[in-house]
């Protein structure tokens, strides 16, 4: 799935369709590493990759922290 398809089903709105990495896209990846108080720099690294499926994924498993969950 291409990282357009990903953005999109995160709620980004990007108005190319083709699987190039622009500006649009790039602008998309800012708003979302602003969003979650990453470096804005514009690379979709592996860390962005996995929060971005972590996301998407409802049977992801997941790391609870004990300290907030009472």
């Amino acid at each position: 799935i291409s990282l357009k398809k990903l953005f999109s089903q995160l709620g980004y709105e990007i108005q190319t369709s083709d699987d190039l990495f622009d500006p649009p896209l790039e602008n998309a990846i800012k708003a979302f590493q602003n969003k979650y108080r990453l470096m804005e720099d514009g690379i979709c690294s592996i860390e962005i990759k996995i929060l971005i499926y972590s996301l998407l994924s409802k049977n992801i498993p997941r790391i609870m922290d004990k300290r907030n969950s009472s």
